[in-house]
């Protein structure tokens, strides 16, 4: 029994087991950890916002007594309660007086991009926006945020890879 245990190791859990065979594979590793909301719970996002080639600075630090908002570390702390809408991307941007759609985003330091707008190098960009580094579709403000995931909008030219948030 010892000698299998050397050779192959300690008998992996269901979740141990998930998490392995997808390291293996080169899938993103799943994170099965992330319960509903709860009342109570506070949470944290990452947003990172993408602009023709170069990472914005983090979203400025917002009423910390809302239940969504910034410190302006580049986390978006979630503070839901049963029931409520304001974990959504939305909320968050409406704190801060931002907003995004489905075509683009107005954001802190004046930014503001809509589908087909150049990039200063003249080239057409293109709004696309992921979470955990999987590509989305449809109005990002409708997304509603969960525990430790990664939320990117971009506004680039076609081909550039989104990538993960400083």
């Amino acid at each position: 029994e010892h000698v299998l245990d050397a050779a192959f190791g300690p008998l992996l859990s269901e979740r141990e087991a998930t998490i392995g065979a997808a390291a293996l594979r080169g899938d993103p590793l799943p994170d099965m950890d992330r319960p509903a909301a709860g009342p109570g719970d506070v949470w944290l996002a990452v947003l990172g916002v993408h602009v023709c080639g170069e990472w914005l600075p983090n979203a400025p630090s917002t009423n910390a007594e809302a239940d969504v908002h910034s410190h302006g570390d580049g986390l978006v702390y979630l503070h839901p309660e049963e029931g409520d809408t304001a974990t959504s991307l939305g909320a968050f941007m409406a704190e801060g007086a931002w907003s995004t759609g489905d075509q683009g985003f107005t954001i802190w330091n004046g930014v503001e991009v809509r589908e087909g707008d150049l990039c200063p190098d003249g080239r057409p960009g293109t709004f696309r926006w992921s979470v955990d580094g999987e590509l989305q579709t449809g109005d990002p403000s409708r997304r509603v945020l969960r525990h430790r995931e990664v939320i990117v909008l971009s506004f680039d030219p076609v081909g550039e890879q989104l990538g993960e948030p400083p």
